[in-house]
């Protein structure tokens, strides 16, 4: 009887122990899960971010690329414009005779003729300024309206640069000496609209002027306004 006793004790004693292993394997395998289901949480959630902040950058991306495309789209049809505009002023000229004179928007001499081909004398010096400063305008204007900044103010602002141009009307070089209508109001938008004003010149050239009037105008200062 003792010894029926003693084995059922040891025998009492295994079940138990068994019982708590198998308890500490369930706890363990539930901790492990546990573990394994928040990872997955984590990477499924760093994963969705990853995929919203890719989906935010594609629109970026494509908005810029679609204002990029507006505003080339609009340079393109301002300089389409402004091409028509001289053509017509040109086929204008020339029904009423007067010489043409590449795209020289606003000039109306009346002369025949320059240097030896026209047989009268050059134009004076102060009307072939004022044909270019017309022509140079009118080419560079679809630019800077592409460029300049907006804000309160921005339109009292006066940019003077001055600029160093080839023989074939091409840039040498260009520099803003002055900018005039400074106020508080608009003192934010200086720099932006001198950068502007450049960028246009830069694009603007080359510049279709009269190369008999070329020592007059190889050196040449213009206004810029943002409107």
């Amino acid at each position: 009887a003792t010894d029926k006793r003693a084995a059922d004790k040891k025998a009492a004693d295994k079940r138990a122990a068994d019982k708590r292993e198998a308890d500490k394997r369930a706890a363990d395998k539930r901790v492990a899960d546990r573990r394994t289901a928040d990872k997955k949480a984590a990477d499924k959630k760093a994963a969705d971010q990853m995929a919203a902040d890719k989906r935010a950058a594609d629109k970026r991306a494509a908005d810029k690329k679609a204002a990029d495309k507006r505003a080339a789209d609009k340079r393109a049809a301002d300089k389409k414009a402004s091409d028509k505009k001289a053509a017509d002023k040109k086929a204008a000229d020339a029904k009423k005779g007067k010489p043409p004179s590449g795209r020289l928007d606003g000039i109306g001499s009346g002369k025949t003729g320059t240097g030896t081909n026209g047989g009268s004398a050059a134009k004076p010096a102060a009307e072939v300024r004022q044909a270019a400063n017309a022509s140079i305008g009118n080419e560079v204007k679809p630019f800077l309206r592409a460029c300049a900044p907006s804000g309160v103010g921005v339109s009292d602002l006066r940019v003077f640069v001055s600029l160093s141009l080839g023989k074939d009307g091409s840039l040498q070089s260009a520099n803003v000496y002055d900018v005039k209508g400074i106020n508080a109001s608009n003192q934010s938008q200086v720099e932006p609209m001198k950068r502007c004003a450049l960028q246009a010149v830069k694009k603007a050239a080359p510049f279709k002027l009269d190369p008999d009037g070329y020592d007059v105008w190889k050196t040449h200062k213009i206004q810029l306004k943002p409107n």
